[in-house]
């Protein structure tokens, strides 16, 4: 199915500002693949939450502020196979630990977007993905001067991204 929600503000909420959850007792998966979030708006703790449904959706033109750990977490499965899932000219900013986790997602991709924290551990964490995600023209921002910190942190990845004109701006800069 493709969902679409295009122009909502999601405000106030306390845990998740869109909670995205496939079905996982029928093969293949049903549920909440194929979704598009468009010009919407995010304010609250974390903004982004699917979980076993990141297979073809998209993000685009998109606003996020987290006041919490996570901009976006997004957990697919290696059981069945996940389509890239898009990111297109959004603003994802306040995250405390990831502005996006992306756990068993293949092919991932990130145009145009700024991801911004001023003190994370990861703008990226890619962990376990299949097939190389690419990055296109993205602002990574973080602002953690205290410990160790990275921009993109892949982990257990089986190929190497693609990485093309992205800007990594320091604290110092």
């Amino acid at each position: 199915s493709r969902i679409k929600v295009i122009g909502m503000n999601f405000a106030g909420y306390t845990s998740y500002g869109a909670y995205n959850q496939t079905l996982t007792t029928a093969v293949p998966y049903k549920g909440c693949d194929t979704v598009t979030y468009r010009n919407c708006t995010f304010s609250g703790a974390s903004p982004m939450y699917w979980y076993y449904s990141s297979n073809d959706d998209s993000v685009v033109n998109c606003q996020l502020y987290s006041s919490s750990s996570y901009g976006i977490y997004s957990y697919s499965t290696s059981a069945y196979p996940s389509g890239p899932n898009v990111f297109i000219n959004n603003f994802i900013v306040g995250f405390s630990s990831y502005g996006l986790y992306s756990y068993y997602n293949n092919g991932n991709q990130y145009y145009y977007n700024t991801w911004y924290s001023p003190s994370c551990s990861y703008p990226i964490y890619d962990y376990y993905s299949n097939t190389a995600p690419t990055y296109r023209n993205n602002i990574f921002y973080n602002g953690n001067t205290s410990s160790s910190y990275y921009c993109i942190y892949m982990y257990a990845s089986s190929t190497p991204p693609v990485i093309t004109k992205d800007i990594s701006m320091e604290p110092w800069q």
